[in-house]
């Protein structure tokens, strides 16, 4: 059978009709569309631990203490990182501080406490105490604050080298002769 060169060019354009035809509708249908973005999940609001105590007044566990007695003292004082009022810790001696929230531990959980100090001078810090029940095991501190103004300290809790431990204490300090504001405190278990 014999194919004259006409119905060969016809078949030929029309098998590339339909496949031009093929080609529109698929990528008409697929380029249309927007691409696929790829969102991340967004992040989980990470619940802070400790009550926003400074703007509502003192809260129910603060507690001040230094060595010597009455070396450092610590009151509320007007402007704070982002609110109206801060912490102030001031004196000398060994080491001044006001304990700022007491939680119980959790499972594995790591924690993360955070806090803006203003260092007016001396050596202002975070740390983290561990406490089982009432007895003290030991604490891990954040690098003391270097710089004049607002500065963002972290402490991560070091549970591995506290096992015993049921519950942590935030503890806002000041060693030497200090003077530093402190304000948004935060503690986050992860």
């Amino acid at each position: 059978m014999m194919i004259s060169h006409k119905k060969i060019r016809l078949l030929s354009s029309e098998r590339i009709f339909l496949i031009l035809l093929i080609f529109i509708v698929t990528c008409g249908v697929s380029c249309s569309s927007k691409p696929p973005v790829f969102e991340p999940p967004a992040p989980k609001e990470e619940e802070n631990l400790l009550s926003p105590f400074l703007e509502d007044g003192v809260p129910v566990e603060l507690i001040s203490f230094s060595n010597p007695f009455d070396g450092f003292q610590s009151h509320f004082v007007e402007e704070g990182h982002t609110g109206k009022k801060s912490l102030l810790i001031e004196g000398a001696g060994d080491y001044g501080g006001v304990n700022v929230g007491r939680v119980k531990l959790e499972g594995r959980k790591t924690y993360i406490a955070t806090v803006y100090t203003h260092k007016i001078e001396g050596r202002p810090l975070l740390k983290i105490d561990y406490y089982q029940n009432e007895k003290y095991l030991g604490s891990t501190n954040s690098f003391p604050a270097k710089l004049d103004g607002w500065q963002h300290l972290t402490v991560l809790s070091q549970r591995s080298r506290f096992p015993k431990a049921t519950h942590l204490l935030v503890v806002a300090v000041c060693r030497g002769a200090s003077k530093a504001r402190f304000d948004d405190f935060a503690l986050e278990a992860r």
